[in-house]
Formats: structure tokens, sequence, C-alpha cells
């Protein structure tokens, strides 16, 4: 909307479901989100990775499994939102799958956008910088964990793209679920200590956020929400926020910018980006 020659925005954004099957507990509550009224008053969403525990490749057998979920997708954007999908660490080589929705569908592609690394976006004049989040620690720390990268780095590969768009549906499930097993445990046994991986995560995100001069940084990954100002040596504020994990939490992240701005930038309660519980 355009309301005095200001565009405002109102974004939801949410990460980390894990959807397993049309049965699951994360499915349910994807579906909550895709038809939560705030959302469908939204310009834009941001499916900021991990929404499937497991969806690789182009299979088409995926609108049918997740035949409600498409379906929201659908209504959403024929009503003019804007939906960034983006890749996580268990839904990869996603591109073509939804070019053949958008086709089959006769939808405006301009309107889904698939993002295979992270998206920086003007808002207001301020840097927005979205991600998954795991592209952070390849970037910043790539032998923090070797083996998972390793591995990370095969997955997205354009051989494995070549593999996995020609392999039967139930091998890429077969090969996929013991995948993301391994990313899932290797996770796991690493971020025991919220604290420590909340600090480390905060502290890849102010290395970032200086160095690209990056106003928001939103991200999922860590499963830990976050609401994170801090302060850089020139005394310009910055902003991270995470919502975390879904599942237990269950959140999802909310900026409305169509409201009465100070000159910080916030709402009338001070707070640009926001947690609704569902």
């Amino acid at each position: 909307m355009n309301i005095e020659g200001k565009s405002f925005r109102k974004i939801a954004f949410i990460s980390d479901l894990h959807v397993k099957n049309s049965k699951d507990i994360g499915y349910s509550i994807l579906l909550d989100f895709l038809s939560h009224p705030l959302v469908n008053e939204c310009t834009d969403i941001y499916l900021l990775g991990d929404i499937f525990n497991l969806m690789i490749g182009n299979h088409r057998d995926y609108f049918v499994r997740y035949r409600e979920y498409f379906n929201l997708l659908k209504h959403l954007l024929n009503s003019q939102i804007c939906v960034n999908i983006f890749e996580g660490n268990h839904d990869f080589h996603l591109s073509d799958l939804y070019k053949i929705f958008v086709a089959n569908e006769k939808l405006e592609r301009v309107k889904l956008r698939v993002h295979k690394s992270s998206f920086q976006e003007m808002i207001y004049g301020r840097s927005f910088y979205f991600s998954h989040g795991d592209e952070l620690f390849a970037r910043f720390a790539p032998l923090d964990n070797g083996m998972y990268f390793l591995y990370r780095a095969f997955i997205r590969s354009l051989v494995a793209n070549f593999i996995i768009g020609r392999a039967p549906l139930a091998a890429v499930d077969f090969i996929g679920e013991r995948a993301a097993r391994f990313s899932s445990g290797r996770r796991c046994k690493n971020c025991l200590d919220f604290s420590a991986i909340r600090k480390k995560f905060r502290g890849k995100i102010m290395d970032l956020a200086i160095e690209n001069d990056h106003d928001f940084l939103i991200c999922g990954h860590v499963h830990i929400q976050d609401d994170f100002i801090f302060t850089d040596d020139t005394g310009k504020s910055r902003h991270y926020i995470n919502n975390g994990y879904p599942l237990e939490n269950r959140t999802f992240g909310y900026i409305d910018s169509d409201s009465d701005y100070g000159s910080d930038g916030g709402s009338d309660d001070g707070k640009l980006v926001k947690f609704i519980l569902f």
C-alpha cells in the first residue's frame, strides 16, 4: 500500500517447522500460519528455511503430499502477497518445484521468489538481511563443524541436484531421511548449551551486520528465539531477530511498518518487529 508517497509494508516470517508429513504437528502450525488473519493482510511473507524436515528437488508428488500447503500458497499469491521461500539445510533444490507449481496454477511468477541463500532488502531506507542462518557458520566459521559443511557443500551441489531430480521420490525420502538425521544429530550435539550457541550466533551476526552495514538481521536455524539489539563502535544500533522453534514457542515474526513511526524507526510501542503468538 502507499500512503502519502510512502510505501508501507507488513511482513510475516517463520522458519524451522521441520514438517515430517501431512499429519505432523508442524504441518498444522504451517497451515495455521499461512491462514492467520495477520499473515493474510501482509505484503510479504518469508519462509526462512527448514519449513520441511525433508523436501528436496522437483518431485511433483509433493503437490499431493502437501496439497493444503500449496492451496494456501496459491491463495496468498492470488491475493498479491509476495512469498519468499528460503532453502534451509533440510529443504533445498526447490527452484524447479516452485516453477512447476507457478506454471501449473498459472500464477504470477514475480510474486514467488525462491532464495538459495541470504537476501537483502531496503525497507524505509534501512537494510534488512533475511537468511535461514546456517550459511553464517559456513562463512565466518567454516572449520567449527567441518563434516557438516562438507555435507552441506555436496548436498547443495549441481551434481546432487542432477541425481535427486532423476531419482524416485521413495529413494530421495530414504536417503534424505538419513541425511536429515545426520544434520539434526550434529546440531543437537553442539547445541545443548543454548546460552553458548546464542552467544556464538550473535557473534556471527555482529560480524555480518558491521561488515555489510545491515540494520536488521532476521534468521532461523538455531531454534533459539532471540531479540538482540547491539551498538557498534560507531554508535550505530543494529537489531537481530530469530523466531526460534515454533513447535515449542508457537510464534511467528511480524513487521508492521504501517504505523506512526518516530525517528528511531519503531512503532508506537517502540517495537518494529514483534513475535505473534498463535
